[in-house]
């Protein structure tokens, strides 16, 4: 089935309270404004998806980012909402609200196709075809980080449902799924899950490394719009952020791991493990901002 309805009210507030987002002027040119401004009646919205409590702190830090860059979301055109397992403890849906989510909707999990892939958890992104209720969406994994405009990411219109928006290579063979633009559309999100169905026991998708990414290229081919790199990079803590848009912390080693208790593997073999570089100081400037904020209140 498709998500549920919400689980709770919303704070749509407290987010300006902690700090306040910058001030982002009106973009001058942008086709999505333009529409928008001229009544075209299309709902936008920013969309990250966790399978479990491990990312809550990730889809936070992504929402004030967001905020914090986002023209569409200060104004209101678009918002921003998270996919999130029905059983999130009380606290984490509370602090996600306090980030700034307008709606936080419960999904039953697909992991149980196939519970020895070590990326089970990413077959919910599934879900993202299904939320009806918006136009058009840009999705994000949850442990990324806005820099400056991520509105631009829908000036790359998508032909019909049946494409989607990615980072991917010219030749049209390849496409990753960290970052998309997506049409949300009943019978393309029927005919997707079916294909993941229809994969899993004819075992076109199984292993461990079995993955979203998997599902969504053999079912797309090559009906996807080329974005640019910039909506989802990385760099070693020594390069330039410049002209990114939105920085991605890939690999094993995330931002709001707890040193103290790390995960079990050594630091040598994840990306980003010794790179406490200009992202990650910026991650946890707005992670300590919001939370001193969020106890307070």
């Amino acid at each position: 089935g498709s998500p549920s309805a919400d689980t709770g009210p919303v704070d749509t507030d407290f987010h300006w309270r902690y700090k306040g987002p910058r001030n982002i002027p009106r973009p001058k040119t942008s086709v999505v404004v333009n529409a928008l401004e001229n009544g075209d009646g299309k709902k936008y919205a920013f969309v990250s998806v966790i399978s479990n409590e491990k990312y809550v702190d990730g889809a936070i830090v992504l929402a004030l980012s967001l905020y914090n860059t986002s023209y569409l979301l200060q104004e209101k055109y678009c918002e921003l909402v998270l996919l999130a397992p029905s059983d999130l403890h009380k606290d984490s849906q509370r602090r996600l609200r306090h980030a700034g989510y307008h709606h936080i909707k419960s999904m039953p999990s697909l992991a149980h196709y196939l519970p020895g892939s070590m990326w089970k958890d990413t077959f919910d992104k599934l879900y993202l075809w299904s939320l009806y209720d918006y136009s058009v969406i840009a999705y994000y994994d949850a442990d990324m980080l806005a820099l400056e405009d991520p509105d631009s990411v829908f000036n790359f219109p998508l032909p019909n449902a049946t494409f989607i928006g990615a980072l991917g290579s010219g030749n049209k063979k390849y496409f990753q799924t960290g970052m998309m633009t997506i049409i949300p559309n009943k019978e393309t999100f029927e005919g997707l899950l079916e294909h993941f169905k229809e994969g899993v026991r004819t075992k076109l998708f199984y292993g461990y490394n079995a993955r979203d990414g998997e599902v969504a290229r053999s079912y797309f081919g090559p009906r996807f719009v080329r974005l640019s790199n910039y909506y989802s990079t990385y760099r070693n803590a020594s390069e330039s952020l410049a002209k990114i848009k939105v920085f991605h912390f890939r690999g094993f080693f995330k931002p709001w791991y707890d040193m103290k208790h790390p995960p079990h593997f050594k630091p040598s073999q994840a990306t980003g493990a010794v790179e406490f570089g200009q992202a990650y100081r910026m991650w946890w400037e707005y992670y300590e901002q919001f939370h001193v904020a969020h106890f307070q209140a």
